[in-house]
């Protein structure tokens, strides 16, 4: 099954440096794959560089996608990082 949630990025000024290490340490607790896209962009949550090579903005709208054992809590830990909140 796979699991997924439009959000709004919540992280000012986007995903730099700092959220990026956390979204891709927190992807990799997980077994779950962990997807987020934007329009025609797929970056793996769990590749560090993926998601600072997407360039997502502050207010940015993007699609959270979770899939694998474990992808309800997935969905949720990371979707608080994506929303400025922490897990």
């Amino acid at each position: 099954m796979v699991v997924s949630k439009e959000i709004v990025i919540g992280i000012s000024p986007g995903i730099h440096f700092r959220p990026a290490e956390k979204i891709t340490n927190s992807a990799l607790e997980f077994d779950s794959k962990v997807s987020i896209i934007r329009d025609d962009y797929n970056a793996n949550a769990k590749s560090f560089l993926n998601l600072i090579g997407a360039g997502f903005r502050y207010g940015e709208k993007v699609t959270l996608i979770c899939e694998g054992p474990d992808e309800n809590e997935a969905l949720e830990r990371i979707r608080k990082l994506l929303t400025g909140g922490e897990p």
